[in-house]
Parts: C-alpha cells; structure tokens; sequence
C-alpha cells in the first residue's frame, strides 16, 4: 500500500512539467500528460490507503470528534493555520 507521505513533492515536478509545456514556441501537451502521469496512476492506492486509515480513526472517535475532524478535513490547510494564528 502506498504512503501518502510518497507523494509530496509531486507538485513541484508537476510545476516543473507545466512549465516545459508552455516554455516553447508551441505547446507540448506531452509534457502537460507526462507532468500528471505518475501521481494519477498512485492515486487508486491513495483513496485506498485513505479510506483504510480514514476508517480505523472513525471507529474510535466520538460523535463530537468526528464533527471535528469533519471540519479540519473540510476546511483544509485553512483550519491549521487560522487555528495557530489564534493560539488554539
């Protein structure tokens, strides 16, 4: 199973493909195709790999902290860092 953690980085190597495809004359839809080709072909085994561990933590939680969670995983790196911010 893949780990999540595998795939930071990805976004900079994607820049960088974009990049490639609009720095010439003309654009290169191939390098806008090989920028996404590896990471979407990892994503099968990352909804799995989310699902799974998505589910061991439901199990445990309380309704009010799955309400909780539900907010941060809505709310994205928004959340993290108003919460910082605001000494929570």
């Amino acid at each position: 199973m893949i780990e999540p953690r595998a795939l930071r980085g990805q976004g900079e190597s994607i820049r960088q493909g974009l990049g490639r495809a609009v720095a010439g004359d003309t654009f290169e839809t191939s390098s806008v195709d090989a920028a996404f080709a590896g990471p979407t072909d990892k994503l099968p085994e990352l909804r799995a790999a989310v699902a799974q561990a998505l589910g061991r933590i439901h199990e445990v939680l309380t309704p009010n902290q799955r309400k909780e969670l539900a907010a941060m995983l809505e709310a994205g790196p928004r959340f993290w860092f108003r919460r910082r911010r605001h000494g929570c």
